[in-house]
């Protein structure tokens, strides 16, 4: 096969069959003084030669349906959006609502992914604010910016986990970006801090204004041409001290316990001319891991725009049933004429001020919660129910009502306006309207209600509590429901749980936004394995059930996998292979009947969540068994084109002997090599992190193929030359220092048993002498420096290694792929894109740039956002892009929890050439 280019580019070449079919990836990068076999280093003419044989080995028989494909540069371009729908709002976060004359903005925090989307009124999406759009986003003030040594300025996400712009909430605390870089966390809380967090609690909108309030405040402006305020407002939370409680030196270190706490406000409101913010429920629920229940008992405010520090506005600590004293706050509203109305919960009144601060009178009603007005008649609406009190908090108030009281109470109320003597008009029972019911026996404060007006009509937004994140008593999915307010009835007429099912077939996001992509290269389709299950700490690692999505139509099916795995693969006959903490097992992916290994080991039982909680362990005729007994993140598994296996695993000697009915593996007897240097915690939590090579057959090619692998792996592979490819979540060191960002792992490629670390942490043997060169990999938290022999090449600066920079746990991480050309797809999570390398780690092209989910023109509308904007290049808009999956040089598909969708990008190529073989004469003819 010969061919010569005109300009140095990458190339590709395919053996095809007629239908379309890949028989051969024969060869894939960029030419040039680094060019990876087969092709001639520093030439644009190149001369290969085809076996005649496919990826298997085999020979292909039928020469005349072959075509033989060269294509130069790689042309990826945004193709559809999948799995996406905008009503799946929450993901087990924070969800808070507020109603403009435009819509309604429904921000949500799925565990420190946060997002706010417009809807009409009647529950339609029209837009994303947040993330911001491509087009806006360089002109906010506040926002943060970095250019990069290769040219880009990348905005910068500001918290630990590095998935959100937002300073205002407890997924931001502390900033960790800091004079142009990320820093070391050093304080103990540092550990898990903002895994669950939410940028904000409250949403308020007014006057073009638009506020998002947690520990700070976020500013917006969301009218049309309205200057856009600095995004970072003051602190406003309050510090309290637990009376009863006091954290251990243990769980300070552990969980980051203190005896002082942060109180922040869970409602706030604007005055009609945008000056003020007003803010009450200044509540803390389930404080650190010891369920403290701390409330305020004032009303406070700042200045929106320019405000450094929040100030008293009425009330007080303590309880109080005087004029101008609360007995638990619920919130705090504005009428157009800028009187104050605070809910004054156990008192059962709402008392008015004006804007000073003056007592202007009390109006009765039973429990009320929440308060809002009709824009533009001032029409007093109330929602009440009994916000429970949970028994043996540390601050402990006796429930408001009997139980049997509340789960019947919960009340929409309207009254005239102030001026016309605020008399009660109309009132709604919630509980008949919608089914749901309010248990005193919950651990919740109750949910967050909005109404929506629209002209003449109006709709109540009903959503879960979000001081607590759990649901509206007895409705499971938590998500908003929407009711329409005619008359003296209550109508439903939307449900964003419905929608989301519709749309998506689950209603609930996977734990810490784990996607672990993967396709079956016989049809194209891609199995999404989401991490959902909330048993232990164990099971919800583990996939149950995964996404089975057609890319050419974007429908979906539910997949029951035949045990929870910890990961899926196939290989190229459509195989699938699941795994457990020491066994692969192999399934034919339509009717999952077993495909015993030849070199394998029947269990009775078989699962990866471990004994009874493992719900779908299931009896195995034949698994290949490999050296693993520690149930954590394992590091993936890979299938190349020749069926062979590589696994990541933990181990630990300690374990080897043990019989635990609390995990379905069985006990493996083996031993990894020591050395001076190697990185082992037996006692810890992950042992021995190892990688092993098997055979098609499940036999052991090469076990503890890369030893010293450093805690956690993000990801291995294997291409058809048997050399690996495997990503630590250990940052790349540039000259004895960290680049850019230290939260980013490495690509490594080496060649099993040639490969191996040498760590200068975490050994129990040590090492005497150090190598004489700069190490290669380092962690900023602990001073770790870890040395790699025996590489063939790194690339720095992909996934996510959060570990690098606090004592944090490894539950947020990213993987990459690899495809049939050994062309690796790493996301490049800060950069906002995905990185393409070739076989010696040239880099290709970059895929996608900054961008929310109504960025970037795709080439198929359906499944996405009506109004979809061009961004240019690729159109591939990322927020934060941290898993991928690849078809051959057909698709990529990238998992962006930060814009909570699955991006399918269309691979194809700026110029092909083909060449038939059935035109071509035999050799002698």
């Amino acid at each position: 096969i010969s061919f010569e280019t005109e300009a140095w580019c990458d190339v590709t070449i395919a053996i095809e069959h007629e239908d379309g079919r890949i028989l051969r990836h024969l060869a894939s990068g960029v030419l040039g003084l680094n060019a990876p076999e087969p092709f001639v280093w520093n030439s644009k003419a190149q001369t290969l030669v085809w076996d005649g044989k496919d990826d298997a080995g085999e020979y292909v028989d039928d020469k005349d349906a072959v075509t033989v494909r060269v294509s130069l540069g790689l042309k990826p371009r945004f193709e559809r959006t999948l799995y996406w729908s905008p009503h799946k709002t929450r993901t087990g976060g924070v969800q808070a609502i507020a109603s403009a004359p435009e819509g309604v903005y429904v921000f949500g925090s799925g565990r420190a992914i946060d997002h706010i989307r417009l809807f009409d009124h009647k529950g339609r999406y029209r837009r994303t604010v947040y993330p911001f759009p491509a087009g806006k986003i360089g002109s906010i003030p506040g926002m943060v910016f970095h250019t990069l040594p290769d040219g880009p300025e990348i905005p910068v996400k500001l918290n630990h986990l590095q998935t959100t712009f937002l300073a205002s909430g407890d997924n931001c605390d502390p900033i960790v970006f800091r004079d142009g870089r990320y820093a070391t966390i050093q304080p103990a809380s540092a550990r898990h801090y903002g895994m669950d967090g939410a940028a904000g609690f409250a949403l308020t909108a007014s006057a073009g204004r638009m506020a998002l309030v947690g520990h700070r405040f976020s500013r917006f402006a969301i009218g049309e041409g309205r200057r856009h305020p600095s995004l970072h407002g003051p602190t406003v939370v309050s510090r309290s001290e637990s009376p009863v409680y006091r954290a251990t030196a243990q769980r300070q270190q552990r969980y980051g316990e203190m005896d002082e706490y942060y109180v922040p406000p869970w409602r706030a409101a604007l005055s009609p001319d945008g000056r003020w913010m007003y803010l009450a429920r200044h509540v803390l629920m389930r404080a650190g891991h010891q369920g403290a229940f701390i409330w305020r008992h004032d009303v406070k405010r700042i200045a929106y725009e320019d405000g450094e520090t929040v100030e008293s506005f009425a009330g007080g600590v303590k309880t109080g049933n005087e004029t101008g004293q609360f007995d638990m706050p619920a919130d705090v509203a504005c009428d157009s004429k800028g009187r104050v109305y605070v809910a004054d919960h156990r008192n059962d009144r709402i008392q008015v001020f004006d804007a000073g601060g003056k007592h202007l009178r009390n109006i009765p009603v039973k429990r009320p919660v929440i308060i809002q007005f009709h824009p533009k008649t001032d029409a007093l609406y109330v929602f009440s129910w009994a916000i429970p009190i949970p028994q043996g908090s540390a601050i402990h108030i006796p429930v408001s009502l009997p139980h049997k009281e509340a789960e019947k109470f919960f009340r929409l109320t309207k009254f005239s306006a102030l001026d016309d003597d605020a008399r009660e008009i109309a009132s709604w029972d919630l509980q008949a309207a919608t089914g749901l019911t309010r248990s005193a026996r919950q651990r919740d404060i109750g949910p967050n209600a909005v109404i929506a007006f629209e002209g003449e009509s109006a709709t109540v937004w009903l959503t879960p509590d979000p001081a607590t994140r759990s649901g509206i008593g007895s409705q499971a999915p938590n998500n908003i429901m929407i009711l329409r307010l005619q008359g003296d009835t209550l109508e439903k007429i939307g449900s964003f749980h419905e929608e989301t099912v519709r749309a998506v077939r689950r209603a609930w996001g996977p734990k810490y936004h784990r996607q672990r992509l993967c396709v079956n290269p016989v049809d194209g389709s891609l199995y999404v394995g989401e991490q959902i299950s909330a048993l232990n700490m164990i099971s919800h690692k583990s996939i149950q059930q995964a996404m089975r999505i057609n890319p050419d139509t974007g429908r979906l099916r539910p997949v029951d996998l035949p045990f929870d795995t910890e990961s899926m693969a196939f290989d190229r006959d459509g195989h699938v292979y699941l795994r457990s903490s020491d066994l692969v097992v192999r399934y034919d992916s339509e009717m999952w009947r077993e495909i015993p290994f030849d070199y394998g080991e029947e269990r009775t039982r078989v699962g990866f969540g471990g004994g009874s909680l493992s719900r779908s362990a299931r009896q195995v005729i034949s698994g290949a068994v490999f050296p693993g007994n520690k149930h954590w993140h394992q590091g993936e598994m890979h299938v190349n084109v020749k069926g062979q296996i590589v696994v990541g695993a933990l181990y630990s000697v300690e374990l080897k002997s043990r019989t635990d009915t609390a995990h379905v593996h069985e006990s493996v007897d083996y031993q990894p090599a020591m050395y001076p240097g190697r990185f082992y915690d037996p006692g810890g939590r992950f042992g021995a992190l190892m990688v092993h090579v098997m055979d098609r057959h499940g036999k052991m090619l090469h076990s503890d193929a890369v030893p010293g692998l450093i805690n956690v792996l993000n990801g291995v592979a294997l291409d058809a030359q048997g050399d690996l490819y495997f990503m630590t979540q250990r940052t790349r060191a540039y000259n004895g220092a960290a680049g850019f960002n230290p939260g980013t792992g490495t690509l490594i490629k080496g060649t099993p048993g040639q490969v191996r670390l040498l760590s200068s942490f975490g050994s129990p043997v040590p090492m005497t002498a150090p190598p004489a060169r700069a190490y290669d990999l380092m962690r900023m938290a602990p001073g770790e420096r870890t040395w790699v022999e025996g590489a063939h090449w790194f690339y720095g600066g992909v996934g996510y290694g959060g570990a690098n920079i606090s004592a944090a746990c490894t539950c947020w991480n990213a993987r990459f792929a690899l495809d049939y050309f050994a062309r690796s797809f790493t996301p490049e999570i800060d950069r906002y894109n995905v990185g393409v390398l070739d076989a010696n780690g040239n880099l290709i092209l970059r895929v996608g740039q900054y961008g929310n989910v109504d960025d970037g023109l795709p080439l198929v509308k359906d499944g996405g956002p009506p109004k979809p904007r061009s961004i240019g290049g690729d159109e591939v808009a990322l927020m934060h892009p941290a898993y991928v999956g690849v078809h051959t040089d057909h698709r990529l598909f990238i998992a962006d929890p930060g814009n909570a969708r699955i991006v399918s990008v269309k691979l194809g190529y700026h110029a092909d050439a083909t060449v038939a073989l059935r035109n071509v004469p035999d050799e002698g003819e």
